[in-house]
């Protein structure tokens, strides 16, 4: 039938002249008219649904302006007028029959359906395509309308021959559960009108054949190596989950024969292969919560268990991070999830070699920590490894650091590390030092590499690479994490220092590649003459010009205390003075280690003269013990034995004299630099140890500065300023801090804003209300709550958490009007609130009283609704409710007085928040009375409240029959089943026409 058109009359649009060329020319349009309207076509529905086009010359409106008579499209023909023209629901097991023809068993017409699937995959394969073959892979050979012949297709392959098979062993996934996204139009593949849809279960004896008929047409299907529209389509829909329930069920029924079940098993790894690894989990994980049989349920979760281990594409790690955080789904990460993906990876499953699977963890790990773009999945990954650090670090270092290492530092011939491998291993370095990992995880990472890091370093610099700021960032990083680790720190910097011209390794040094990135190649054996000393002198002196400007820049990005220690570590090295006892010169004097030295010492004194004067205690003590040292050499001279031994002496003593006015200089700088407020008692006590020393110098060019230090000293120490105590000492250390803190905040690297956050966290660990304020600690968190890093963010919360153990009553309440104010933004206040959820769970039992209290009723405002205050954003009382849930989980009894008003508001919200978009907020309802449930059930002194049971049973019944979202279905249904099991365990039925209306607590 031709399709009713109707064409309504048109506004008159004005002629255009006739002198115009409207060839050539558009007619000019006044600008400022109002628009003319256009002609409106009115169209009968039914000419849209007309399918008889192909046999009339008639066309509908969703008919192809040209017919083609290639075989798909003639085949398109045949199955068209065979199965569609009539609702799915309508397609039963005997019209199916009569429409396709010549078949009388389920066999029979299943083998003629798949036929159809084949013969379609088959005609699909494009030939003779022009292009690219990234464009080849893209395009579907099907036509857009012969896709819904396509989709009755397969719908009529699951009904009539998976749902029949696998439904006879509850197996597979509820055909319900496959309309999420319109219940009540429903279809399995969304098609409307099929809510009749009914499965007629085939018998047992037709199980297996029928099961491996499916399973070898679509086996091959899915491994066709010819590019199919058909198998695209299938990936792209359920047609994947289907063939592997189909494959689980001749894995596991038991009634399935031997034979089949061992050529199921060869080909099962292929079966894993067809599809991503997020497929996989999705389908394993829908399977485990559906109903299905223990057996397969047991071998389920075995393959689950394995899944981030031996995944067929090597990408389980990452797989199983995005699934378990939602990364697919939702902007908003909760990392309290990382913990369930910490405890996957530190559970290893029994049936798999300790080797193979910790290898297998440690080179995802180490992949995935190379793509430094993806933050929260390598957020993930640290976090995991240092919990496996915490556990057992020698597995972190076999199965992961030591690939670092080798990457930065090869042992074995032929010493050769690519641009790649070298710029990979650069980024896992930075990937850990973003995420603030535990100082001694990461100096078991970098201590065996540092020269290597520090040799790349230099190399970029003279080779003007690009990644110079990125290097010297990883070591700034670095450094800044460990800076805790006192002892430690100080030595890896001053290795550097003793090392700074270090170049490569013994058989390897760093090149360029042909990308003009940096390799790693084996060290060329010069077969040139022996250089003279002049070139190898001018070589050194070359080397030491660009090594010592990269160490003091280096120093500028940390913190002072890193340049008092290095300064004095290298003052002493320098005196030949450590501790109470001298370095003989004979063991310790090498002119170019002397020269370094000193080039060091003249660079850090010029940059950081001010910071070296604000710390006189150890400067002081190396005055002292050089002056104690110098007076016992002259109070017991050496004997001589030989000229050579009277020349030494001579070089030394020469040494000494020079290095004693500069020591006496030094020492003028400290009382001139510091103020005698700032001295400690520590700082008295040596002067009074230098005052006989300095007298005893007879030095002619030192002698006049050491009388007059000495009577500077004399004035001081018998002056009537006292020196500062220990407490104002600490105080000051305090204080000193928290600049520190607030300085590293406001720095452009996320390790070092990262390592500010840990900072103020130790000072509110320490209760440092001297140096602190509740307010301004809170503010400084939220202002960081807004930085996008998410390494910041996580951070953040830690510090939130522990603001909470500090003074949980005066946090409590901040908490709660920043998370219901409308002045915050919706981001600030859900990660607030994510904030108040973990301090729920922490408190547990403890989470009572006036604090619970406030908590419950801010939540509460926040989820109803009132026509005199603004609307509340639907993601902000989805996680109001989340709290108050877990609230009413963890300890009813601590909101016992709001039981009743968080019951009326679950009710309310079933009753009148009834549109789709509302869903979200029925499914939270659903989920509060489900904790409610459970809570109340383990809390012996608060029974559910027994005026709510029978409403709540009868709205929850209602909503299971009537509601037209699946997900808010199934969660009543799981309460209902809740309330049934506790029933027959915890309740009695008192004498009622509704076997629930009254439920009581024995």
């Amino acid at each position: 039938m031709p399709p009713k058109i109707e064409v309504l009359e048109d506004e008159p649009i004005e002629a255009i002249s006739p002198t115009v060329d409207n060839s050539q020319k558009p007619p000019k349009k006044n600008p400022f008219a109002t628009s003319t309207k256009k002609s409106t076509v009115r169209v009968d529905p039914s000419s849209i649904q007309d399918t008889s086009y192909r046999n009339s010359t008639s066309k509908g409106l969703n008919v192809p302006g040209i017919k083609s008579s290639s075989p798909i499209d003639v085949l398109f023909t045949e199955l068209e007028t065979k199965i569609m023209g009539c609702t799915l629901s309508e397609l039963n097991f005997e019209e199916t029959k009569k429409r396709i023809g010549d078949v009388t068993t389920r066999l029979e017409l299943v083998r003629k359906l798949m036929k159809y699937l084949i013969e379609i995959q088959i005609l699909s394969v494009p030939k003779d395509m022009k292009g690219e073959e990234g464009e080849k892979d893209q395009l579907i050979t099907i036509s857009l309308h012969d896709i819904r012949t396509f989709s009755r297709l397969v719908n009529l392959i699951i009904i009539h021959g998976v749902y029949p098979a696998l439904q006879n062993y509850s197996i597979g996934i509820p055909l319900e559960k496959r309309r999420l996204k319109d219940f009540s139009k429903g279809g399995v593949a969304g098609n409307s009108g099929s809510d009749d849809i009914k499965v007629l279960l085939c018998d047992k004896g037709e199980v297996e054949p029928l099961l491996n008929l499916m399973f070898d047409e679509f086996y091959k299907i899915f491994t066709s190596v010819s590019k199919s529209s058909v198998k695209d389509l299938l990936l792209r829909g359920t047609g994947f989950s289907d063939f592997l329930a189909i494959t689980l069920a001749l894995l596991t029924i038991p009634s399935i024969s031997a034979p089949t079940k061992a050529r199921i098993s060869k080909v099962y790894p292929a079966v894993l292969a067809i599809p991503d690894t997020f497929e996989l989990y999705q389908t394993f994980s829908l399977l485990l919560s559906s109903p299905s049989p223990i057996y397969l349920k047991s071998f389920v979760s075995s393959q689950l268990q394995l899944l981030h281990v031996n995944a067929p594409r090597k990408d389980g790690l990452l797989t199983l991070c995005e699934f378990v955080l939602g990364l697919r789904e939702n902007e908003e990460v909760d990392i309290s999830k990382f913990d369930q993906v910490a405890n996957v990876v530190l559970t290893k499953p029994k049936d798999i070699n300790t080797i193979v699977y910790f290898t297998s963890i440690g080179n995802q790990s180490y992949d995935l920590l190379v793509n430094i773009n993806k933050p929260v999945v390598n957020s993930c990954i640290c976090y995991t490894l240092e919990k496996l650090w915490d556990r057992n670090n020698k597995i972190v270092i076999d199965f992961m650091i030591k690939r670092i290492w080798n990457k930065f530092n090869p042992q074995v011939p032929p010493y050769t590390v690519s641009e790649v491998e070298v710029n990979n291993n650069l980024n896992v370095l930075i990937s850990l030092t973003k995420n603030n990992p535990s100082p001694t995880l990461l100096m078991a990472t970098f201590e065996p590499i540092l020269l290597q890091i520090w040799s790349y370093y230099i190399f970029i610099r003279k080779t003007n690479g690009k990644s110079l700021s990125v290097v010297k960032g990883v070591l700034v990083s670095y450094f800044t994490i460990i800076q805790e680790q006192i002892g430690e720190s100080r030595e890896s910097l001053d290795k550097i220092a003793k090392n700074c011209l270090c170049d490569g390794g013994d058989n390897w040094e760093f090149s360029k590649g042909k990308n003009g990135l940096v390799e790693i190649t084996p060290r060329e054996v010069s077969e040139s003459p022996v250089a003279s000393k002049e070139i190898k002198m001018n070589s050194f002196l070359n080397s030491l010009d660009i090594a010592i400007p990269l160490y003091i820049e280096l120093l500028t990005d940390l913190d002072e205390s890193y340049v008092q220690s290095e300064f004095m570590a290298i003052f002493k090295r320098w005196l030949k003075v450590s501790g109470d006892n001298s370095i003989p010169l004979e063991k310790d004097f090498n002119p170019f280690f002397m020269l370094i030295d000193l080039r060091l010492l003249e660079g850090i004194g010029e940059k950081f003269k001010d910071s070296l004067g604000r710390s006189p205690l150890e400067m002081l003590e190396i005055v002292d013990t050089y002056l104690s040292k110098d007076r016992e050499e002259k109070a017991h001279p050496m004997d001589v034995d030989s000229d050579d031994e009277d020349s030494d002496d001579e070089v030394e003593q020469k040494e000494a004299n020079a290095a004693l006015p500069i020591l006496l200089q030094l020492l003028s700088a400290i009382l001139s630099e510091t103020s005698t407020s700032e001295l400690s008692l520590s700082c008295f006590d040596i002067l009074k140890q230098i005052l006989p020393k300095l007298k005893a110098i007879d030095s002619p060019s030192a002698k006049a500065a050491a009388q007059s230090l000495y009577e500077r000293i004399t004035n001081l120490v018998d002056g009537d300023t006292l020196p500062k105590s220990s407490k104002s000492m600490v105080h000051e250390q305090n204080v000193k801090m928290l600049k520190l803190a607030i300085t590293s905040l406001n720095d452009p690297l996320v390790p070092i804003r990262a390592h500010g956050l840990h900072i103020l966290r130790n000072l509110i660990e320490a209760k440092c209300e001297d140096v602190v304020s509740l307010d301004f600690v809170v503010e400084l968190h939220l202002n960081q709550l807004r930085d996008p890093e998410p390494f910041i963010y996580l951070n953040v919360i830690k510090g939130l958490e522990q603001l909470v153990k500090w003074n949980e009553k005066e946090v409590i309440p901040i908490y709660v009007s920043l998370y219901t104010s409308t002045e915050n933004e919706l981001d600030e206040r859900l990660r607030i609130g994510e904030v108040l959820l973990r301090y729920i769970q922490a408190s547990n039992e403890l989470f009572v009283g006036k604090t619970a209290s406030i908590v419950v009723e801010g939540a509460l405002s926040l989820i109803r609704r009132s026509d005199d205050k603004e609307v509340v954003d639907t993601r902000l009382r989805n996680s109001a409710m989340s709290i108050l849930g877990v609230c009413c989980m963890v300890n009813p009894l601590g909101m016992i007085d709001n039981v009743g008003n968080a019951l009326d508001c679950a009710l309310g919200i079933l009753k009148l928040e009834t549109s789709n978009d509302e869903a979200v907020m029925r499914r939270a309802a659903i989920v509060l009375i489900h904790d409610l449930i459970i809570g109340t059930s383990n809390s012996p002194g608060l029974p559910f409240p027994e005026e709510y049971r029978a409403e709540v049973w009868k709205a929850l019944e209602y909503i299971y029959s009537t509601d037209n979202d699946l997900l808010v279905r199934e969660q009543a249904k799981v309460t209902l089943n809740t309330i049934e099991e506790l029933a027959k365990d915890s309740f009695e039925v008192e004498g009622a026409d509704h076997k629930y209306k009254k439920l009581q607590v024995l």
